[in-house]
C-alpha cells in the first residue's frame, strides 16, 4: 500500500519540513517518515533514513503514525506527538498517544528519540503563570475550531455527494 497521510509541516533553519504517515495502519511497515522541501509547496525530497518511527514490538509500539511537532514551553526543545495501537498484539482502530523528543542534528536531519514506552522528563522551561492561556479559553478556542473543521469537512462531503446524505450518529450517554 502506498499511502501517504497525515501530514504536519514546520520550518527550521530556512527548510521545510514535513512530517507524515506511510502505507496503512493495518500493515507492519506503517510508520513516520519525513520529506524535505525549499519551498512550501515543493518540491519535497523523501528522506533516505525513513521511517524515523515505527513498529516495534519488542518494546510494544506497533502503528505509530499521524505526528505533529510541538516546543517545550521555553523553546529550547521539540516534541514529536503521534498515535500508537492500543493494543500491540491485536491492532486496531484504538490508540493511543505518544510524546517523544524530536530534534535535528548537524546535517539537518529530523530525528526523534524514540519511539519510547518509558516515563520522559519534565519539557524543559516553564511559562510564567500570567503568560499561560486560561484552560477555559483553550478550551473555547479548541471547541471553536473543531467545530469549523467539522462543518467544512460536512460541507465538502455534502458536496461531493450531490447533496444527498444520510449520517447515523450515536452517542454514549454514560
Amino acid at each position: 500500500n502506498r499511502c501517504n497521510e497525515g501530514a504536519f509541516v514546520l520550518k527550521h533553519g530556512g527548510r521545510y519540513y514535513m512530517t507524515y504517515s506511510a502505507n496503512h495502519t493495518g500493515f507492519p511497515h506503517y510508520g513516520i517518515g519525513y520529506a524535505t522541501a525549499d519551498k512550501p509547496l515543493g518540491p519535497w525530497m523523501k528522506a533516505e533514513e525513513n521511517p524515523i518511527a515505527a513498529t516495534n514490538l519488542n518494546i510494544g509500539v506497533s502503528g505509530p503514525g499521524h505526528s505533529c511537532i510541538i516546543s517545550s514551553p521555553d523553546g529550547k526543545e521539540m516534541f514529536i506527538v503521534y498515535h500508537t495501537h492500543a493494543d500491540h498484539e491485536k491492532p486496531s482502530g484504538d490508540r493511543v498517544v505518544n510524546i517523544d523528543r524530536v530534534g535535528f542534528d548537524r546535517s539537518g536531519k529530523l530525528t526523534i528519540t524514540g519511539p519510547t514506552r518509558n516515563p520522559q522528563p519534565i519539557p524543559s522551561g516553564r511559562r510564567r503563570r500570567r503568560d499561560r492561556p486560561r484552560f477555559r479559553e483553550l478550551l473555547r478556542d479548541g471547541v471553536r475550531q473543531t467545530y469549523r473543521l467539522a462543518i467544512q469537512k460536512f460541507n465538502a462531503l455534502l458536496h461531493a455527494v450531490g447533496g444527498i446524505l444520510w449520517i447515523e450518529t450515536a452517542f454514549d450517554t454514560q
